[in-house]
């Protein structure tokens, strides 16, 4: 597909590091949002122009802290049971059946799903790397990837770690990092996590981990190793380094304490998932409250059942309201922060997730006619509470247009839905 380097977007209703609504013609150059210049400036001369946003609000890119994009495959599979039987009598013995065409296949039906609700940046963890940065490259969506380990990968997953973070990281134009992904400490045991320390701190990497999710395996662990899972992995040295630690439902004071004392952290909240497996509400407040950073995730497609960023914008800040009794908790510009600027500073260029000069040109373009925003009163408040994400009608990554009037435009969108049902008649 061809489309030009530099050019304008004009008489853009843009939302502005700050969280105000501000207007201005954007004028995009190398992948970066190059120049804004007021709608009321007489003399700037708009030339190539790729389209006009005046009926449109513009937004960063929102960003998904948190998911397995292949599993929207087993989307339906497993409902209504408890993460341990969840996890352990559905989800692993299907994993089990995974051929990496398949992983290909799912990655690009769980991207043409977060494009489509104007996430143009997502984390995530699973197998069959290759074939995820493959469904990356092709569609022009920016990732931090992560080769899932587990105690029985021993040492061929670190070999296998280092070889995708030395072949990928700060591939395809920038788009794609890679993390070290040790699953959780019931699956990594204490003396190959510090295995997987050693290694992040030897390439400069970002350890991607499932850290508290439910109550049970804070307690299997308390039994185990007579201290809770935070400050044994405190004791091992994680917390050295850069971590994007998932979930942290289950936080006793002592390591709510480490976290906030830890040297690069951000949790990413998973509201959905942690309501509908019933694993308990995160102490969002709390946090908060102690400047731990947080972001939000949709954690898999499996035990969610979707992957909008909007919808778990509006969940997270309910329930932080119910949580608390106190229905300023967790207010609409601070859910919005939690998908663009939070995660930005942490995902790579410290302008991703704001729309700014020199920031990435990831950008997002949203209809404010439907009938469920009127009257548009506080855009803000639309954003968090009343969007649906079909609103989206185009998407830029990296200067690149991705997506336009809800068509994707790097890959044949149809196809790939008619091989991802095929694929789904095995698992049905």
């Amino acid at each position: 597909m061809s489309y030009p380097l530099s050019y304008w977007i004009k008489n853009a209703k843009y939302l502005s590091s700050e969280g105000s609504i501000q207007k201005g013609h954007l004028y995009i150059k190398d992948g970066k949002i190059d120049k804004i210049t007021p709608i009321s400036n007489p003399g700037e001369k708009i030339e190539q122009c790729l389209f006009d946003a005046s009926n449109f609000l513009t937004l960063p890119g929102l960003i998904n802290a948190h998911t397995h994009l292949p599993m929207v495959l087993f989307r339906g599979l497993g409902d209504d049971l408890p993460l341990k039987q969840w996890l352990f009598d559905i989800i692993f013995p299907l994993e089990s059946k995974w051929e990496p065409e398949e992983i290909y296949i799912a990655s690009l039906v769980g991207i043409s799903e977060l494009l489509h609700s104007g996430c143009t940046c997502f984390a995530d963890m699973y197998f069959f790397v290759d074939n995820i940065v493959q469904a990356v490259a092709e569609s022009g969506i920016r990732a931090c990837l992560s080769l899932g380990l587990t105690a029985k990968d021993k040492d061929q997953g670190l070999q296998s770690s280092e070889h995708y973070f030395k072949t990928y990281h700060h591939s395809y134009d920038q788009r794609i990092a890679m993390h070290l992904a040790p699953h959780a400490i019931y699956t990594c045991p204490p003396e190959y996590l510090s295995d997987i320390i050693a290694l992040a701190s030897k390439l400069d990497a970002t350890i991607h981990m499932h850290i508290n999710e439910t109550k049970l395996e804070t307690l299997e662990h308390f039994e185990k190793f007579h201290q809770q899972p935070i400050e044994t992995l405190h004791d091992i040295g994680l917390f050295e380094q850069t971590v994007l630690a998932a979930h942290c439902v289950h936080l006793s004071i002592d390591e709510l304490n480490i976290l906030s004392k830890a040297k690069n952290l951000l949790v990413a909240h998973n509201p959905s998932s942690n309501m509908k497996l019933a694993s308990g509400i995160a102490p969002v407040a709390n946090m908060l409250k102690n400047r731990i950073k947080i972001a939000l995730g949709t954690d898999g497609a499996a035990s969610n059942n979707n992957l909008n960023m909007f919808t778990e914008m509006r969940i997270a800040s309910l329930l932080s309201k119910v949580a608390e009794n106190d229905p300023t908790s967790l207010n609409a510009q601070e859910v919005l922060n939690m998908t663009t600027t939070v995660p930005g500073k942490f995902f790579g260029d410290p302008l991703l997730g704001t729309i700014q000069e020199n920031a990435p040109a990831d950008l997002i373009f949203i209809e404010n006619h439907h009938i469920h925003l009127l009257p548009n009163y506080n855009y803000i408040s639309n954003l968090a509470y009343a969007m649906k994400g079909n609103e989206v009608n185009t998407v830029i990554i990296n200067g690149k247009l991705i997506m336009q009037d809800h068509s994707i435009l790097t890959f044949n969108e149809k196809q790939i839905k008619e091989k991802f049902l095929n694929i789904a008649e095995k698992y049905s």
